[in-house]
């Protein structure tokens, strides 16, 4: 009888190199799908990361850019009574104005060379409306509830007259608030001042700053007052370290405050100013700046504003580095080792570009 182990073969060499072969071959395959995969989901997830960045940013400019200078309606004069009307948080002649950093960083905190910053100057969304005013007096009574606090910048209109002016002193027991002329002491321990109390069309060339100066205007129970709320944008490095951000300087209750973080991924920002050189409410020519400051009017024509993002992703994506040159409003910013002034950072990180104009609706035709 035939022993029956002996009938049973294993596999030959050729047959076990030729499985591991094909074994070797699969895997490698499924190795090369996992990190095609893996790279694609990264490569997708930081682009949505970037659009989502990059909407947030375009939104919260637009909505800040149209409505500059509201001031509740379009009064016949806007009479600003602050003995600082020069800075830019102060400024009610030019509501939307900006630095051009091209060359040297603008003037807010690590603000990096080559980005600029854009100021928006406006009323508030809540308003306040007004009981009775005693102009003689200096004093506002409001109806309730009245959380407005000494030192804040304020706007009342009747949209007959509008006037800028700091709260000298508040009482929420009976709903007042004061407009005296005087220095005023703020939260942070600095101080403000009203030039003088009378809020009626200020006569030019704008008197020195005494009680008496001014025209006596009487805000009734039609008129109403909002905060006057400023805002300045910038560029400068993130708190993560990776890339850059949007920051935002909030001016409240008269005081400058602290940068604030808005968002990261947003390398550089140009911004254009269109500017009404004939009064037909349109703008006729976009400029920088610095070309805005050196014409008479400064920014008072300024009716749209042009603004350029880069946006770049937070993680490294691409395989190379980028050597792209790309047109942010009307700059062209190239890579590290390009012959253009202002650069991007370079690496290996994803960008994108967009272009918005933004009507002022304040300003010029609505």
């Amino acid at each position: 009888m035939t022993n029956s182990i002996s009938k049973n073969k294993g596999f030959t060499i050729t047959e076990l190199m030729i499985a591991v072969t094909i074994a070797v071959i699969l895997l490698l395959g499924v190795m090369q799908i996992f990190v095609s995969t893996k790279k694609s989901t990264k490569t997708n997830d930081s682009f949505a990361r970037l659009q989502e960045n990059l909407r947030f940013a375009t939104d919260v400019i637009a909505r800040e850019v149209r409505m500059g200078g509201y001031t509740g309606c379009r009064a016949g004069s806007l009479n600003n009574v602050l003995v600082d009307t020069a800075s830019w948080e102060n400024d009610t002649e030019n509501p939307v104005k900006g630095e051009d950093g091209d060359t040297s960083a603008v003037g807010f905190p690590n603000a990096v060379v080559g980005s600029d910053a854009l100021m928006v100057l406006r009323g508030d969304n809540t308003d306040y409306r007004i009981v009775s005013h005693n102009a003689n007096s200096a004093n506002f009574k409001i109806a309730p509830p009245n959380d407005l606090v000494q030192g804040e910048i304020l706007i009342v209109t009747d949209c007959t007259n509008s006037a800028v002016f700091q709260v000298s002193n508040s009482n929420s027991s009976n709903q007042t608030i004061g407009h005296n002329q005087g220095t005023i002491n703020l939260s942070d321990g600095s101080t403000g001042e009203n030039c003088y109390k009378k809020l009626g069309p200020i006569p030019q060339p704008k008197p020195a700053c005494t009680g008496g100066a001014g025209t006596a205007y009487s805000f009734q129970g039609d008129g109403k007052i909002m905060r006057m709320v400023a805002t300045a944008y910038y560029i400068a490095p993130s708190s993560s370290g990776q890339t850059r951000s949007l920051y935002q300087v909030p001016v409240k209750g008269g005081i400058v405050g602290a940068p604030e973080e808005l968002v990261e991924g947003i390398e550089n920002m140009q911004v254009l100013f269109g500017e009404d050189t004939n009064g037909n409410g349109l703008p006729n020519t976009y400029k920088t700046a610095t070309e805005m400051l050196a014409g008479a009017d400064d920014f008072k024509n300024v009716v749209s504003v042009r603004v350029g993002m880069l946006v770049q992703s937070v993680n490294d994506v691409k395989p190379n580095n980028d050597s792209t040159t790309y047109k942010v409003a009307d700059v062209d910013i190239g890579p590290p080792s390009g012959s253009t002034t202002v650069k991007h950072t370079g690496g290996k990180k994803m960008r994108f570009v967009i272009n918005t104009t933004i009507k002022v609706r304040n300003s010029g035709l609505m």
